[in-house]
Parts: structure tokens; sequence; C-alpha cells
């Protein structure tokens, strides 16, 4: 009988372990699913939508293969140009290794006209629908417009560590 109830015990225990946990995981993931937005990028018409509402365009030129002078620019709904994202490059020694020997270093130059300010960030790839996602995710467009408060905020944390390495 006295291990009957000892194991009976035990099963409690992990039980109520378990449920404790489950319960934690469950409250933790509810923020990550209540807050995902869907952005979606139609190559037709170069719109990117979040959440079905059109808040912008991409319009990428030069992108081909051996280009030399890619670039994608972010545009209003009416066509209005509100900032320019450039691909850059370079070559650094201290990158080679067996998977990149040459070095390459791949980064967005961020250049916004209004303001004049430039940011860099890691290449997200050279798919619009990426930039888009970033660009959402960053909040540097609000209802059509550059929301000036997320791109300062986006400039001051990002900085510009790509060109401060690149050696003329």
């Amino acid at each position: 009988m006295k291990l009957y109830l000892s194991c009976l015990f035990i099963f409690a225990e992990i039980n109520l372990f378990t449920m404790k946990y489950l319960f934690f995981a469950l409250l933790c993931s509810i923020p990550f699913f209540g807050t995902a937005q869907d952005v979606d990028f139609d190559k037709k018409t170069d719109e990117v939508t979040v959440d079905g509402v059109k808040v912008f365009k991409i319009e990428r030129t030069g992108c081909g293969f051996g280009a030399t002078d890619c670039h994608y620019d972010i545009l209003d709904l009416e066509g209005n140009k509100l900032f320019k994202v450039n691909y850059r490059d370079f070559n650094s020694p201290v990158e080679i290794s067996k998977s990149n020997p040459q070095g390459t270093v791949r980064y967005f130059e961020f250049v916004f006209f209004s303001s004049k300010q430039k940011a860099e960030t890691d290449f997200t790839g050279i798919k619009e629908i990426h930039l888009a996602k970033f660009i959402v995710k960053n909040k540097m467009v609000k209802d059509g417009k550059i929301n000036q408060t997320a791109v300062d905020e986006f400039v001051f944390s990002s900085g510009t560590p790509f060109s401060e390495r690149v050696k003329f």
C-alpha cells in the first residue's frame, strides 16, 4: 500500500510539474501569435500589403546576375520616393572561410532623403519580400508615409558599421 501511495504521489508531482510547464509555455507563446503581421509582396504591382492593407511599394533596379548597381526604391502608393535601399558588398580578409573563400561581406545601406540620414544592416536577401518584412518590422513606413520616429531609432541603433570597415 505504501508503495502504491508513493508511486501515486510521484505521478501527481510529475503531472503538476508538467501542467505548470505547459501553462507557462502557453502564456509565453500568446504574444508571438497575437502580434504577428501578415506581410505580402505583389510582384505585378510592386505593392506591399500588411494584414491585407496596401502600405507602400518596392521597385527593384539592377539586381540581376552580375549587376553592379542594385538598389530598391521604397515608394508611397502614389509613386513618390520615401527612401532608397542600396545593396553593397566588399571583400574582407577577416571574413575568409571555406564557405566564403573571397571574404565577401554583403549589406544594405538605407538612405533617407528627407532627413539626410543613412544606416546599414545585414543583407536580408535579394527578394523584395525579405526587405518588406524588415521595413514593416522596424515600422519605418506608417500609413504610406515615413515614420520619422522609427527611422531615427533605426538609424541610431544600426549606425554604419559596414562602411566603417571598407578600405579604399
